[in-house]
């Protein structure tokens, strides 16, 4: 039997402007003494700066990727951030019997002047993002970074899906400068942020030869987006906390209840000393045998699923 997750409870995506800003942070932090999982999503302008060589993302090693990655965050703005908080057990927080996720919308992008990618940035359009209301209305990023720094302590659990160029953007804003030319020196900064718990969903799914988007992999395991649109931050990153959340439910293992992750041993990168890189590296970085191969174990209509997802894309 296919379980499709869906949340309790009504769902709604908290717009956050410059004007709600202070209260919308303020609801966060009281929601994260006991949600301390919490997923990221970006919008941002696309690849601005492509690989001069048109090479493939699996084709760069570790510094040719960072670099990839640093020379688009760099030369581009971030233009929204989807943040969604959950417990150990899948459920968000709850204010008054209506669950919320935020959207940050930053002010920063101007459509009319800056670098872009065009076809994503019609794409954004198409999918209900209005350029002109962030630009007047928007989120300065340092008054962004002054209480995101503020707000979350060590022992939360980030998750992400493809999510090199989430953390990027996000650790650009919280730096208010270019990311260093070193990745030994960006490993240590998202250490600093954001601890040694990160999960990239994607990069989980790995072993099971995966390549599709966020939206393949959701309706593999019949997922369904109950808030939002796609292409729009906060609610990519609802749909990426309920596909984590599926996860231990495929393990097939009893959680503990104290942390329910802990005989789940997904180690990509959340343990920086060890695998010493960023979660969407780890297939250059990490020098692990897949140490989820041995831990999950998809039942097999899940698997015959996949598999007809992947030939379906091929």
């Amino acid at each position: 039997m296919v379980i499709i997750m869906v949340p309790k409870k009504p769902v709604v995506i908290r717009q956050v402007w410059e004007r709600n800003l202070e209260l919308e942070f303020s609801l966060i932090r009281s929601a994260v003494k006991s949600h301390s999982c919490i997923s990221i999503d970006t919008e941002f302008p696309g690849t601005v700066i492509p690989d001069i060589k048109n090479r493939k993302f699996f084709d760069l090693n570790p510094e040719e990727t960072y670099s990839s990655m640093k020379a688009n965050v760099d030369a581009s703005k971030l233009i929204q951030l989807g943040l969604t908080l959950s417990d150990h057990y899948g459920n968000l927080p709850d204010f008054g019997g209506v669950c919320f996720v935020w959207q940050f919308n930053f002010r920063e992008f101007d459509v009319e002047k800056d670098l872009q990618n065009f076809s994503s940035i019609e794409l954004l359009k198409r999918n209900g993002i209005d350029f002109s209301a962030n630009k007047m209305y928007g989120v300065r990023s340092q008054d962004f970074a002054r209480l995101f720094r503020g707000c979350f302590g060590p022992n939360c659990i980030w998750v992400t899906f493809h999510g090199g160029y989430d953390f990027g953007y996000l650790t650009k804003a919280l730096t208010n400068s270019d990311l260093p030319r070193d990745l030994g020196i960006f490993r240590n900064l998202l250490s600093h942020y954001f601890g040694n718990s990160m999960y990239d969903v994607k990069a989980m799914m790995e072993p099971f030869r995966f390549r599709g988007g966020l939206e393949s992999l959701a309706a593999c395991f019949n997922l369904v987006r109950v808030a939002g649109k796609s292409h729009q931050a906060g609610s990519d990153s609802l749909l990426t906390m309920q596909l984590f959340m599926k996860q231990p439910q495929l393990n097939g293992s009893v959680l503990s209840s104290s942390h329910p992750w802990r005989s789940w041993r997904m180690l990509y990168c959340m343990n920086l000393r060890r695998a010493g890189c960023l979660m969407v590296f780890v297939r250059h970085m990490v020098n692990l045998a897949s140490p989820v191969a041995d831990t999950i174990t998809i039942r097999s209509e899940e698997m015959r699923r996949f598999k007809q997802s992947n030939r379906d894309m091929s």
